[in-house]
Parts: structure tokens; sequence; C-alpha cells
């Protein structure tokens, strides 16, 4: 097994423990206090659900990816498209802590996206011989 492929096998990891960490703790501790806010201001909550059903396959569909280029790592391109993703994440993330004046390396998701993303780079960067 290669360097890169290793690496890519850790990125699918961390993202399928970004994912379980979503579903099963981040709509306890997160979304609850939201919906309860939402629902008190008459606001709909079937937004919140479905942005949250989503991003559980999202992360599910991230580390499906990883674990496929674990096995393929010549598919570079979609290397990039998914480490590229994993930034993304974090640095929306990052974004929102800021407009909400939450402290943005306290969420979950920025760190989460960052180290998935670094993985990614990392695995992309092996498959160069950069690293």
């Amino acid at each position: 097994m290669t360097a890169q492929m290793i690496l890519y096998m850790a990125a699918s990891l961390a993202s399928l423990a970004a994912c379980a960490l979503h579903a099963f703790l981040g709509g306890a501790i997160m979304a609850r206090p939201f919906y309860r806010k939402a629902i008190a201001a008459g606001v709909s909550t079937h937004a919140f659900r479905y942005c949250w059903h989503f991003v559980t396959l999202a992360l599910f569909a991230m580390a499906t990816g990883f674990a496929f280029l674990a096995v393929q790592p010549q598919h570079t391109f979609f290397g990039v498209y998914l480490t590229a993703t994993a930034f993304a994440i974090s640095a929306l993330s990052f974004l929102v802590s800021k407009i909400e004046g939450a402290p943005p390396f306290k969420s979950p998701p920025t760190i989460l996206g960052a180290i998935i993303g670094a993985l990614g780079l990392a695995g992309l960067a092996s498959g160069l011989g950069v690293a």
C-alpha cells in the first residue's frame, strides 16, 4: 500500500468520523437550539432539517469518495474535487462563525474540514511525488 493510498484512507476515516459526529451529536447539541429558536419565532424548520440531512449525506459521500481513491488513487481530479470540497466546508464554517461572532476555531466543521482537506492534499501531493 502506497503513502497516497494510506493518506486517502485516513481522509476517508476522518470524513466518516465527521459524518458520525454530525449525525449523532450535531443534531442533539447544535441543531435542537436552532429548532427551538426558529419554532418560537414562527419560522419553518424544514430548511434546517434539509440542510442537516444534506450535510450528513455529503460527509458520507466524501468518506466514500476518499475510500474509492484509496483503492484507485490514479483519479487525481476526483481527489482535487474532494479536497477542495473539504477546504470549502472549513472556510464556510469559519466565515459563518465570524459573522455570528463565535470563535471560528472552536467550530467542529472548521477544524474537521481542515483536517480532511489536509489529508486529501497530502494524498494528492504524495501522488505527485511532492511529499
